[in-house]
């Protein structure tokens, strides 16, 4: 292992990198709604951009997550949390990787009927 990047810090015993110590592993909230969001007072918000996002991808068209963000000038990261939601809500979204690009692209097709 390379010096210049790690070192043991014989104090503690810990790897360390060029930044300190890593921060601690925080648990995995899996599909449950971060106790930051408020059902509240960030429903509107929340529901403009998942209807916004929806909107985008009911064209039938392959769209990244990169595009979908920079047309409707939002965060890249939700995007892609916001095409979860749809997919637990019932809407029918493919992927695919482009090709030679590295990227995944992601179709909507609807929404399955109950």
């Amino acid at each position: 292992m390379n010096d210049f990047y790690f070192k043991i810090d014989e104090r503690f015993n810990e790897q360390t990198g060029l930044f300190g110590p890593p921060e601690p592993k925080r648990p995995s909230l899996g599909n449950q709604h971060h106790e930051a969001v408020d059902k509240i007072l960030d429903r509107p918000r929340l529901e403009t951009q998942f209807g916004k996002i929806i909107n985008a991808m009911s064209d039938g068209l392959w769209h990244t997550q990169y595009e979908i963000a920079r047309h409707l000038g939002v965060p890249q990261g939700s995007v892609g949390s916001q095409i979860r939601n749809a997919r637990v809500d019932g809407y029918i979204i493919n992927k695919r990787r482009r090709a030679q690009a590295g990227t995944w692209e992601y179709r909507m097709e609807g929404k399955k009927s109950v």
